[in-house]
């Protein structure tokens, strides 16, 4: 599985409080001077103060939060006018790990009366991805600290941030009073009855459902698990990131062991996917032999294929040998294309060569047919020629019929002769159907001028070959 909402970076942010080195945001209409340690102290800031009691600032003393301390009333307690001061004093410094070191105490001081100037002081003072990242933190420690009270402001708040806020904030507080956030969302939910057939609902519905288990997996990995399990069958795979990312936290061979244990098979795979991008990002070589002890798991072909992609990129041929040494069956074959995939992209003399040194069987026919999808965008007739030596009848025709229907695209004057002589009559009609709607260049290209890479080997026409 491949999530890519943007939200997953709110949760990077969460997890890791990640100091991010980004560019200093000044906001405009804002009269400024430059406190001790470099930090702008705004003239609204300096009006409510008096500055010889001013200890320090947060740029003179990282770590500490005595800072506060000319904020806070008798009570200990911020504002909300001081927090608005606070913050934008904290925001405006230019070194970003003084900035957010200084934002994370305020944090600390957070409380549902100061938490609305918290949210307009951030939106004022940035901007971009570090305006996603100090939301996120702010949306977290207020949902945490007062989740109904959070959630009910953040309701009030439009704007292409506050879908992102209201999910941290949904995050928090599932992590304090799980029951309560579970209750809330279930509310929500019922309130749209007509939304939630469909796959994840809108999108801030669904941002809301990653929010909920986040916090979740952060408080429980097993609660959160038990609750994705009460979810729609097709929806709950693409959650299993959230709850593997929080499970990794206990070691790679604690998150391994839990995640073959699981006993729904898609599930399993965006876990094992999870655990196979961490391998990765520690050690690749590790990663190989990890991916090869998983490799006759079922569910674990998605990892196995993310493996192979990350070794073909540094030698194919050697990311090919591991991908033979795999256990015949699903995951082998999958990591076979992914490499020939990758392969054909970069060297297709080399790819073909490979093919043909080796043995006959479902190794072969994988590894034959991503090449004959590829070698097709330039040279059909060669492509059809090498779909010839796949074994297996069924899958030999899916093949041609694919690189047909990818000729009929590109050259239908030579393609239709073909596919009438050598497709079965009851599948013409499915190689013969118009091209679908994509992106310009999903298909490029034309036969009869790119490379012959024939069974027996290279031809002799030049150039190069491309791959999708």
């Amino acid at each position: 599985m491949k999530s890519s909402l943007l939200i997953h970076a709110g949760w990077l942010a969460v997890a890791g409080l990640a100091y991010v080195i980004g560019s200093h945001h000044q906001s405009s209409g804002q009269n400024s001077t430059a406190g001790r340690g470099g930090i702008p102290l705004v003239t609204s800031a300096a009006s409510l103060v008096d500055h010889a009691a001013r200890p320090t600032t947060p740029s003179a003393v990282i770590g500490a939060a005595s800072w506060l301390d000319q904020y806070r009333d008798a009570q200990g307690n911020i504002s909300p006018e001081r927090m608005t001061a606070a913050l934008a004093a904290a925001l405006q410094d230019p070194d970003p790990v003084k900035s957010m070191t200084a934002f994370t105490q305020l944090l600390a001081a957070l409380t549902p009366e100061n938490a609305p100037a918290a949210l307009k002081a951030v939106r004022e003072n940035t901007s971009g991805f570090e305006s996603m990242r100090y939301l996120s933190l702010l949306g977290y420690a207020w949902g945490e600290k007062d989740g109904p009270a959070a959630l009910a402001a953040l309701a009030e708040v439009n704007g292409r941030d506050a879908g992102l806020t209201k999910s941290t904030a949904l995050a928090g507080w599932a992590a304090k009073d799980p029951e309560a956030a579970m209750q809330y969302l279930a509310g929500l939910k019922a309130s749209k009855p007509e939304e939630t057939d469909r796959r994840g609902g809108d999108r801030e519905e669904a941002m809301l459902e990653r929010g909920l288990i986040s916090g979740l997996a952060r408080k429980d990995v097993d609660m959160a698990l038990k609750y994705v399990m009460t979810l729609k069958e097709g929806q709950r795979a693409e959650y299993m990131g959230l709850i593997t990312d929080q499970k990794l936290r206990e070691g790679l061979p604690a998150a391994n062991a839990w995640a073959l244990a699981l006993t729904d098979e898609k599930m399993r795979s965006t876990a094992l996917e999870t655990i196979s991008r961490q391998y990765l990002r520690q050690d690749p070589t590790v990663a190989a032999e990890w991916a090869k002890s998983i490799a006759d798991q079922p569910g674990s072909s998605q990892a196995i294929s993310q493996v192979a992609d990350t070794l073909s990129r540094k030698s194919p041929a050697d990311a090919a040998a591991w991908a033979l040494s795999l256990p015949a069956g699903a995951s082998q074959q999958e990591a076979l294309q992914q490499v020939f995939g990758d392969w054909t992209r970069s060297d297709p003399t080399a790819a073909s060569t490979q093919l043909t040194q080796m043995p006959a069987g479902e190794a072969k026919n994988a590894a034959i047919q991503v090449f004959a999808r590829s070698l097709a965008r330039e040279n059909p007739q060669d492509a059809l020629t090498w779909t010839n030596e796949i074994t297996d009848a069924d899958a030999r025709l899916k093949a041609q019929m694919e690189v047909a229907r990818r000729w009929n695209f590109t050259n239908p004057t030579e393609a239709q002769p073909w596919i009438a002589a050598n497709v079965p009559a009851d599948k013409q009609a499915e190689v013969l159907a118009p091209r679908p709607e994509r992106p310009q260049g999903e298909f490029p290209g034309g036969g009869g001028n790119g490379n012959a890479f024939r069974p027996g080997g290279p031809g002799g026409r030049g150039g190069r070959g491309r791959a999708n």
